[in-house]
């Protein structure tokens, strides 16, 4: 109940009186069942009734005893707040932007200078008519925001909280406002000092709007399902790094592309449906902000760049003079249009290797809504679509091959400002959670960047998928899942699945690329970034037969384009970039694997991780799931005497068969007390495995899970 009070004042505060306040209103109303509902509660209304008239909330939100009507407890009591003129305190104003959680796991870490400073950092911004807001990348961010919460019309900085400092964006470098500012008194008042010199400006440079105060952050409860499923890669959109679109239009000999309002380059505008009523120009209402557009012109080549100025306009009409002329459009307006210097003909990546078997490929692996068709003609319509990484891969690398440099826009976006939006992440932070010490944890890092190829080997419940994705994400300097993948080996596990292969079609079969190849592919059109690729059960599958000519590839001097070689089907040359990282993870205990054979173990470096009961931060993570410090200290001393005894009979079992805390770590579920979750624990997991570790000892395999359940 005390967790879910908390989370019910806490959405009262952030979405009812914190908006309130902001607009200047005088008073509040909430309908206890507009609380509930929106925490997804089950029959709760009574409780959230009670944390809404409760003290705690009127000290958190700064207001008086409500005015409450209605029946008592019902879904339909309503409390009405008076907000009166009195200042919101530093605390109210953190906790509006606690909303965004990476900012709210870092300010833990302030000192009180950092906050104070910061607070008075905030209300200079808010005090200027502009809008905090935070993103779904996640991030905070001000300047003039539309009227869903992860958009923005106007962004001018964004704020770092692992560092405590506010940044200048480029969109707001016409206004000459540049640098970083820490949350320090010095960083403070030159902060101040620019924003009241660049008032008018700043003022002059937004949206035209009429005059209101600034909005505070708050979370929108409707940003996730709102999100367009063409927006399924994290970060995608305005306000996480661009798309890329593909203009398939024809200019010759049409006045409206050739010049006017509508011309190529000015905008892009289609009807909203075609001749038959068929719903094919509907990316055009996905486009937003800041969005790429590359234009291949007359069937000939891309030959131009844009970017997005503004969403798509639903209510434009045909432009007169062409065969939709007074139909309902869409037109997008476009800006910093340049051209391709020089352009890239169609020949250079529809008909030039390896290019065009990857695109053929691509279209053979079920990508949709391409502007080719697998005999690498363009197809009809497709006016606008979206140049997925792999496809922009591949147009990119066509680029580089013909004309020695990267497509406008891509190389400064996959390795800028997109990286410079995601949350960083460090050793440090990986550490806060994982049951490794600092030094081990570096000498991990250390071997992983030497040998580019690693294995974490231990027995189960030790946490090694868990330790997996926050070393790479450690390694990488930044949380970002687009550049992590994560495959399972199993016996069934075949070179088809990790390379490549022939898959059946409606037709018959296609030869296809496999997951590993996909991903090398991405990570070799972004190579100032490092991607990481972790495989799981790494012994489990028959490696020799899944890897192929990978053995010779994934080593760490031969990872550049010198040593590509055709792959099984002979067609294009294939090489692993120097930027792709793997990470196995391998299971000691499991007698029915093959021992991994020396070839791998050349190419691979190999790290031991252990049980770790005696650590800290295990007694620190069942305090927090509500285990009493009697019954920790009972676990570590079982397991730890049942462990000894596994590490000592080096003869059947040893350290890889010891058992780890991973088992515990989860903590009893909210319907059992501690005791019958140990007995849980015990019963279905440690017990069983000991019957297999001693299969042929099944007297002792008893006598310990025994031991294990004595009375506590």
């Amino acid at each position: 109940m005390e967790a879910d009070a908390d989370r019910i004042r806490k959405l009262a505060l952030n979405d009812f009186v914190a908006p309130a306040r902001a607009a200047g209103q005088s008073s509040v109303t909430i309908v206890a069942r507009d609380v509930h509902d929106r925490l997804g509660l089950s029959a709760a209304h009574a409780n959230v009734c009670q944390a809404l008239g409760g003290r705690m909330f009127q000290e958190m939100a700064s207001v008086p005893p409500p005015k409450m009507e209605g029946p008592m407890a019902s879904s339909t009591t309503t409390f009405t707040y008076e907000l009166g003129t009195s200042a919101m305190t530093d605390d109210q104003l953190l906790l509006l932007f606690d909303s965004c959680e990476y900012f709210r796991s870092r300010r833990t870490k302030w000192t009180d200078e950092q906050t104070f400073n910061f607070c008075a950092m905030a209300r200079a911004v808010h005090e200027l008519g502009l809008d905090w807001y935070r993103t779904n990348i996640p991030q905070i961010r001000f300047g003039r925001r539309a009227s869903d919460a992860n958009r923005a019309k106007a962004t001018l900085a964004s704020f770092d909280a692992a560092p405590a400092r506010i940044r200048f964006s480029h969109s707001s470098g016409e206004l000459g406002l540049q640098g970083s500012f820490e949350c320090d008194e010095a960083g403070k008042a030159a902060f101040t000092k620019l924003l009241n010199e660049k008032r008018n400006e700043i003022s002059n440079w937004l949206p035209p709007m009429p005059p209101r105060e600034g909005f505070w952050p708050f979370y929108d409860h409707t940003a996730d399902t709102a999100r367009s499923e063409q927006s399924r890669i994290d970060g995608a959109g305005a306000e996480g790094g661009p798309r890329y679109w593909i203009e398939k239009t024809l200019v010759a000999g049409r006045a409206d592309r050739l010049e006017g309002d509508h011309a190529l380059g000015r905008a892009l505008w289609s009807p909203q449906t075609s001749k038959d009523g068929r719903q094919i120009y509907g990316s055009m209402t996905q486009a937003s902000e800041g969005d790429v557009v590359f234009h291949l012109t007359d069937n000939k080549a891309i030959t131009e760049v844009s970017v997005v100025a503004a969403p798509a306009d639903d209510s434009f009409t045909g432009v007169v003079g062409t065969e939709w002329a007074d139909q309902p459009g869409y037109r997008i307006a476009l800006e910093d249009h340049a051209k391709l210097d020089p352009p890239l003909p169609r020949s250079e990546f529809l008909e030039t290797e390896p290019f065009s078997t990857e695109l053929r490929e691509l279209v053979d692996s079920g990508a949709r809504g391409l502007f080719f068709n697998r005999k690498l003609e363009l197809n009809q319509g497709s006016y606008l679509t979206e140049a997925t990484p792999s496809l922009l891969s591949i147009l990119n690398r066509a680029y580089q091959s013909f004309a020695g440099k990267n497509l406008p826009h891509v190389r400064e976006q996959a390795t800028g400002e997109e990286t410079s939006q995601l949350p960083p992440y460090s050793l440090d932070d990986a550490l806060e959670t994982l049951f490794l010490s600092k030094s081990d944890a570096e000498d991990i890092m250390l071997l992983w960047r030497a040998k580019k190829n690693i294995i974490l080997q231990g027995p189960p419940g030790v946490g090694k998928s868990y330790a997996a994705q926050r070393l790479a994400f450690a390694l990488m300097g930044f949380k970002d899942r687009d550049r992590l993948r994560f495959v399972q080996f199993h016996q069934s596990y075949s070179y088809e699945d990790f390379v490549e292969g022939f898959r059946p079609t409606e037709t018959g079969f296609a030869l296809k690329p496999g997951k590993f190849v996909e991903f090398c592919r991405e990570a070799e059109s972004d190579p100032e970034r490092t991607y990481v690729f972790i495989i799981d059960e790494i012994n489990r599958g028959n490696l020799s037969k899944i890897l192929g000519e990978l053995m010779v590839l994934i080593e760490p001097d031969k990872r550049d384009a010198e040593w590509a070689m055709p792959l099984a089907s002979g067609r294009a040359p294939f090489f692993v970039p120097s930027n792709v990282y793997l990470l196995g993870l391998m299971n000691t205990a499991d007698r029915s694997l093959a021992v991994v054979d020396y070839a791998l173990r050349r190419r691979f470096g190999f790290v031991d991780v252990r049980a770790n009961l005696a650590s800290p931060k295990f007694r620190d993570q069942l305090k927090t799931a509500n285990v009493s410090d009697s019954l920790i200290t009972t676990v570590i001393d079982r397991i730890g005497v049942l462990n000894a005894e596994i590490v000592e009979d080096v003869t059947n079992l040893g350290p890889g068969f010891a058992i780890g805390h991973s088992f515990f770590c989860s903590g009893p579920n909210a319907s059992e007390d501690e005791a019958d979750w140990y007995s849980r624990i015990i019963r279905t997991e440690v017990a069983p495995l000991l019957r297999e570790y001693w299969f042929d000892a099944p007297a002792k395999a008893e006598q310990w899970a025994s031991q294990l359940m004595a009375p506590l």
